[in-house]
């Protein structure tokens, strides 16, 4: 006796998000913009960042099945970034002064 096997069990998951490259049309709408201005960005030091982001995806020929979200972590690591510029700035002016 044979059993039943449903179509999916066969070819996978149909549901799962393929990963592709960065699209080069892709643009910085409303959301990808509020996400980065929520962080503290200004407008035009988030349309470099993300003129950077979509460069530097191209040129590492990145895949991803969710290039938004891989947005918001470039933003969050940009957010480390600037932070730990200002606490060596800070520590090194703290220094010059004594």
């Amino acid at each position: 006796h044979v059993g039943l096997v449903e179509g999916k069990a066969l070819v996978g998951n149909t549901s799962r998000k393929h990963k592709t490259r960065i699209p080069t049309a892709m643009r910085l709408d409303k959301d990808l913009r509020q996400y980065a201005a929520g962080a503290g960005f200004d407008a035009r030091k988030i349309y470099d960042m993300f003129e950077i982001f979509k460069l530097w995806h191209l040129a590492k020929r990145a895949y991803s099945s969710d290039w938004p979200t891989v947005w918001c972590n470039w933003v969050d690591r940009e957010v480390d970034i600037v932070n730990e510029r200002h606490r060596t700035e800070r520590a090194r002016s703290y220094w010059e002064c004594r």
